[in-house]
Order: C-alpha cells, then structure tokens, then sequence
C-alpha cells in the first residue's frame, strides 16, 4: 500500500473529470453495478445533492486512478440530536451499492477503511454500505480488517433481502429450460389468449422518449394501487421519477439501461426497467396494467425478456432485492444481500446508530419531494 495516495473529490467540478478514470475502475471492479457508474451517481448528485457534501475518496498509484468511494456527508437531524454520516452517492434506494476497489482491492479496501475508521474516531457517526454483494470483493475485506478487535469500530447488519436469481451459465440446453419456465408460469396458455383477443407487440430496448417513460410511471402507479399500501422509492414522486427518466437516457447507450414495453392493441399494458451489466440482466422494476391481468403480463414481460437475454449472450437474470411468487418461479438460486453500517465500538456509538436510521426515514422522503 506504500505507493497509493489518497485523494477527496469534493466539488462537481472534481467529479465530472474523474468520469473517464471512474468508468476504467469500475469496468475492473467486483462490485460493479449500475448503481455504482458514474453515470448513475452524476445524475443522482445533480437532482438530490444541493443539501449534502461530496466526499468521494479517490485513491492513486503514481497518478492513476485506481479505486473510488463515491461517499457523501449528510447531516441529520439537528441540534445536539444531529448527526453525521457517509454514504454512497444515489445508492440510498440502490439494490447494490459499496466502493469500486479496482484490480487492487485488498490494498485499495485497506487505504479506504483506514481513513474511514480514523473519521468514525473523530466524530462522523457513521459509515453506510448499502447492499454489498456476497459475490464481490468488498464484503470480505470490511470483513477481514475488522477482525483486528484493536480497532474501535463495528460493523453492523443492518438490514438483509433475498435475491432470486435465475442463472443460465452451465445449462446445456437453455431453450429447453425457458419451455420448461414459460409452462411452469401458465405463460404460454395466457399468452395464445393474449394474442387472441388483443394485437400484442414486445419491445425490448424501446426508447426512453416522453411516452414510453409517462407508460412506465402510469403502470408504476395503478401497480400500487391494487396493493392498497403508499408507493416507496423513486417511483413514488415527481422527483424521484425526473432522476429515474434522466439516468435511462443517461445509461442506455453505454451502461445497458434497457426499458422493455409490452402494448395492447398499441396501448402499453406492461413495462420492465432492467440494466444489461456485463453477462447479466438486473431487473430494476416492473409494472403492469391491472386490467389485464387475465393475460398474465408480468409473467409473458419476464419470459420475453428471458428469450431475449439468451439471444444476447446474457447468462443471468438478477431479480434484485424482495421476494415473491412472480420472481422465484421463474429463479434457480437466490443470494442474501446485507445493508452494513460502521460505527464507533461502544454504547455512545451504539445509540447514535439507532437514532441515524429513525432521521434517515425523514430524509428519503426527498423522493417523493
């Protein structure tokens, strides 16, 4: 680690010409995902940033960028009741979040936790990484540098979510396997009815234009009404859906945004928001038309989609964060996902935590502005 400096972005202006360096780093990462593009983040900043701090951390080898931590401060609460944490840039609603440690992650892993523990040790409360990956790197190595008891933080589990999964890497016969799921899930008895009674059009990569993303929002919504409970998220409100419609268009040519549509008769009664992420399919979000439920659209919007991803050389389709009917019967394995926080060791660190989580659920109603 003798020969890796450590730098802090702290300006829009550091953050715009780090974009080059940033997409290099997480091309080589581990835990790469949409969530951590710089694409993503950029976006994010410029429509929720204005009452927080950036604090990317940036860690060279002779010049070169070769990890990033895309941190920022908030301040909760206020008063004596305030406090202060990092976390990472537009991954508080993220289903994966963490830092990017490049080719180098023991010895990039090591640069950052260190100065994040000398910041716990001096009066940040704490340090959040939002939904690590089992499969990268950096879980381990938090891991693995707290096992070290002389250190006076703690690493806590905040939150854990099943991740259904449906991998298609090793399957010799993979057409054979999408038959077997399209009748598992009734979608080709649905699917003739469908046809039957409606002009039905799939369209995977449809463009992010004004209709197709008012089509996604609409479906979003009258999706929720049929749950009878609140929406959350960034689909909840005029804020959070401006982002969401900004960073498709953003990420659809080089980081694989994909908004898939199923229409009726040219009206659209379905649509999926996914991310092509090397070999595998993130399934962001999906809705669909209560109305036509009768045609199983959920079920007949997974299924093309599926089709399509082996036609593109895609391995895995990711059903992200929750579980459900919808999405392990169509999965082969699931992985548990953990929400981590840092704190400092000890009772005064201890209630500080607790009363960041009740202050960070006023904070995220920013989305729904």
């Amino acid at each position: 680690m003798a020969d890796l400096t450590l730098e802090q972005v702290s300006d829009v202006a550091g953050l715009n010409a780090l974009q080059e360096s940033w997409d290099e780093v997480w091309q080589a990462s581990r835990d790469r995902s949409p969530f951590t593009t710089w694409q993503w983040a950029s976006t994010w900043w410029q429509h929720f940033g204005r009452s927080d701090r950036l604090e990317i951390l940036v860690a060279r080898r002779a010049g070169q960028v070769v990890g990033i931590a895309p941190f920022l401060r908030a301040r909760l609460g206020a008063g004596p009741m305030s406090h202060s944490m990092l976390v990472g840039v537009g991954q508080e609603t993220a289903d994966y979040g963490g830092m990017l440690l490049g080719g180098e992650p023991e010895a990039t892993a090591e640069l950052f936790l260190d100065r994040l523990s000398g910041e716990l040790a001096s009066g940040l409360t704490s340090v959040n990484l939002t939904r690590l990956r089992p499969d990268g790197d950096l879980q381990p190595l938090v891991e693995r540098y707290l096992d070290d008891c002389s250190r006076r933080v703690r690493l806590v589990e905040a939150e854990s979510d099943p991740y259904p999964y449906l991998d298609l890497g090793g399957i010799d016969d993979v057409p054979r396997l999408l038959k077997k799921l399209d009748t598992r899930n009734d979608v080709w008895r649905r699917g003739r009815r469908f046809a039957e009674h409606h002009d039905v059009e799939f369209v995977y990569d449809a463009a992010p234009d004004a209709a197709n993303l008012a089509a996604l929002f609409d479906l979003s919504g009258r999706r929720w009404d049929t749950k009878g409970t609140r929406m959350a998220g960034l689909f909840a409100g005029e804020p959070g859906r401006a982002f969401i419609a900004e960073v498709i268009s953003a990420m659809r040519a080089k980081d694989g945004a994909r908004l898939s549509m199923l229409r009726a008769d040219g009206v659209a009664v379905g649509a999926r928001l996914g991310f092509e992420c090397g070999e595998h399919y993130l399934g962001y979000k999906e809705c669909f038309d209560p109305a036509y439920s009768q045609f199983g659209p959920g079920q007949y919007l997974t299924s093309q989609v599926l089709h399509t991803l082996h036609e593109r050389g895609l391995d895995r389709f990711d059903f992200l964060r929750g579980e459900g009917m919808h999405k392990s019967k169509w999965a082969n394995g699931e992985q548990e996902v953990t929400y981590r926080t840092l704190h400092r060791a000890g009772r005064t660190g201890e209630v500080a935590r607790r009363v960041m989580w009740h202050q960070m659920r006023l904070r995220l109603r920013r989305w729904t502005g």
